[in-house]
């Protein structure tokens, strides 16, 4: 390889441009990618984080969400010498979500990942388990592709994505 083929590579320009592009609310949207080819390892994973979050989420480089994060669980702790159980729906209390949940079997079945239930109750989606996509029904009675769920990627309407 060339200086100039590494630099141009290395500077991602294209990703940048890729990224900064001016999107359309028909548009879909990649909400889960997982691709690794040759040399690279491209990694897309999305969580509905509160408004007054964002400015925290956004200064630091660190993940806030991971594969596996968004689980059910519970903490316990004392308070005036009491023992407290407190229910965590998606295992922490910071108010991030999960909008893609991975389905893990530990080999028994096979994995997969599905979109966020409360997502597809509220936009009442159709899912026609055939082609694996999610379909929006307006009040018209024509059907709309929301979302498109493929074995490494997951694409959702930008429209349907809660701001």
């Amino acid at each position: 390889m060339s200086i100039d083929v590494d630099r141009d590579r290395l500077s991602q320009t294209k990703r940048l441009e890729w990224l900064r592009r001016e999107l359309q609310l028909t548009e879909m949207v990649t909400v889960y990618l997982s691709d690794s080819q040759g040399l690279h390892n491209h990694g897309i994973y999305c969580a509905l984080i509160p408004s007054d979050q964002i400015e925290r989420a956004l200064s630091s480089p660190s993940w806030d969400f991971s594969h596996g994060d968004g689980m059910p669980g519970a903490v316990v702790h004392h308070e005036g010498g009491e023992k407290r159980v407190e229910y965590l729906r998606y295992g922490v209390d910071d108010g991030i979500e999960p909008f893609v949940i991975d389905r893990e079997f530990y080999g028994m079945r096979d994995d997969y990942r599905e979109i966020s239930e409360e997502f597809r109750f509220f936009h009442r989606l159709y899912h026609d388990g055939k082609l694996d996509q999610h379909i929006k029904i307006d009040d018209d009675g024509n059907e709309h592709v929301v979302a498109i769920v493929e074995p490494n990627r997951i694409q959702i309407r930008l429209r349907e994505i809660p701001t």
